[in-house]
């Protein structure tokens, strides 16, 4: 589990460190003040051995295709568009070991720094038959941990047919991760989630943070093909059939993603852009505490974001003991060109609220 975090040259961030970071830590701040690039670095963070990874912070703006060349797939990613920068991303963990991610730009291939395994490749376009396809680029990605000053190495090379990313190390097991976009729900994908439960007898468990939380009518939830779609459906008490999970309201299916998200993401991190998106006000604290709980008990680090001063509060009130302990506040805030972050405890937000400081 990540405690501090220091990020270098990565989008709009010159040099931003945050401390004291928790199982959930919730981020705050301005409009283009950084809160989702935050989580985009922890995602190119854990996402190191993904030649997807870059492709989908793309995704994550919304845009849907961008050209196959370093200045619009890599370009992006570095500050001020820079790719003769160095993006650093160090990161403390709760066992006192510190991992540092660099990503830099190449315009040739180290040939001695590559392996013969090609991980996945991308991009797929008509491969070319006149020639050698054109080199575009590398993106050379090394990770260090502890006293490993050399470290494990992969390359992301680009030419006009493919992207393929060639490590010089077997790829080892990293913690999962999951980025859950604001207003956005993939109903396919949970319940995809909650057959991986499912599997494994542990559905029940869904249905009753649900039923704690957000929807006490709920007796039962179960994924069903309609037609070409598999959609979760729930059974509430007094209703003669089942009816799918997003006609109990935006709060209940949101609920229900970020739940099933935890569940199936056990020891890894979730990230989640906006966090209150689609929960009114009133479940809020219920919500925190339904989530706390969920982190707990699957030994999962949270990462969200919001400009709400209602999620805020709803924190504040719904989380108590030891799950307010695991609980952090992180407001960035920009003075001319400098951001700097400012972490509040369960305690000092509640005072925050309390005296109706602007903390957003």
């Amino acid at each position: 589990m990540i405690t501090n975090l220091h990020i270098k040259n990565f989008k709009g961030f010159s040099d931003l460190s945050i401390k004291d970071t928790s199982r959930v830590t919730l981020i705050g701040g301005c409009n283009n003040v950084g809160k989702t690039s935050l989580l985009e670095a922890l995602l190119l963070f854990y996402g190191r051995d993904n030649p997807y990874t870059v492709s989908n912070l793309h995704a994550v703006r919304g845009i849907p295709s961008v050209e196959g060349t370093p200045s619009s797939l890599w370009a992006p990613l570095f500050l001020d568009y820079d790719l003769g920068s160095e993006i650093e991303i160090l990161v403390d963990t709760e066992k006192q070991e510190r991992e540092k991610l660099l990503v830099r730009f190449h315009n040739t291939i180290r040939e001695q720094s590559i392996a013969n395994n090609i991980v996945a490749s991308d991009m797929k376009q008509p491969f070319r038959t006149d020639g050698e396809s054109a080199l575009f680029g590398v993106l050379e990605m090394t990770y260090r941990a502890g006293e490993d000053v050399e470290g494990k190495t992969a390359h992301i090379v680009l030419r006009q047919d493919s992207v393929k990313m060639y490590p010089d190390y077997q790829v080892a097991s990293f913690p999962k991760t999951w980025l859950m976009i604001s207003g956005a729900r993939n109903h396919p994908e949970d319940a995809k989630l909650f057959g991986m439960m499912d599997i494994v007898g542990k559905q029940n468990e869904i249905t009753e943070f649900i039923k704690r939380t957000i929807e006490p009518r709920l007796v039962s939830l179960s994924a069903i093909t309609l037609g070409d779609k598999t959609i979760l459906h729930a059974q509430l008490e007094g209703m003669r059939r089942k009816i799918p999970i997003a006609y109990l309201g935006d709060g209940t299916a949101r609920l229900v993603s970020i739940i099933l998200a935890i569940s199936t993401t056990q020891d890894g991190c979730i990230l989640m852009d906006e966090i209150e998106n689609g929960i009114h006000h009133s479940v809020l604290p219920k919500i925190w505490r339904g989530i706390m709980a969920a982190a707990k008990q699957y030994n999962c680090q949270i990462f969200a974001t919001t400009h709400s001063y209602e999620c805020l509060a709803a924190a504040v009130n719904g989380l108590d003991g030891e799950l307010a302990e695991d609980f952090r506040y992180i407001r960035l805030e920009r003075d001319g060109e400098e951001l700097f972050s400012t972490t509040y405890s369960h305690r000092d937000l509640a005072i925050a609220v309390e005296r109706e400081w602007e903390v957003r």
